[in-house]
């Protein structure tokens, strides 16, 4: 998450940082904006022109995420939790990213992940 995927769900916050908030612990949002996903040419809309269909598109679409955005994503996140150096840290994030992330955190030899809660 962050400021701009807050307005773009029309919310103040998230229920972590209210939670942090009223614990005293240190919060902060790791996504990345549009404007660090334009200064790293990761706009996945301006790849799609070049598909005959919708059906294409979307397929499309899913591959660029899937092997393009998202390991750029959990890295950048990743790279936020280190530059904090607050232990432990908790991260949170959603559920097609939890296996990238315990692979991650474990190559970088990070780890040990404690717990893992899906929901």
């Amino acid at each position: 998450m962050n400021d701009e995927g807050l307005k773009n769900h029309e919310v103040e916050n998230t229920i972590a940082f209210s939670t942090c908030k009223h614990l005293n612990i240190k919060h902060q949002y790791a996504d990345l904006s549009s404007e660090h996903l334009a200064d790293l040419c990761l706009f996945i809309d301006c790849f799609m022109f070049r598909e005959p269909t919708n059906e294409s598109k979307s397929h499309k679409r899913e591959l660029l995420h899937q092997h393009l955005l998202n390991p750029i994503r959990e890295r950048y996140w990743l790279a936020n939790v280190l530059a904090l150096n607050i232990w432990p840290a908790l991260l949170i994030c959603g559920s097609d990213h939890v296996k990238s992330m315990i692979n991650l955190i474990k190559v970088l030899e990070y780890g040990p992940v404690e717990s893992i809660i899906k929901c």
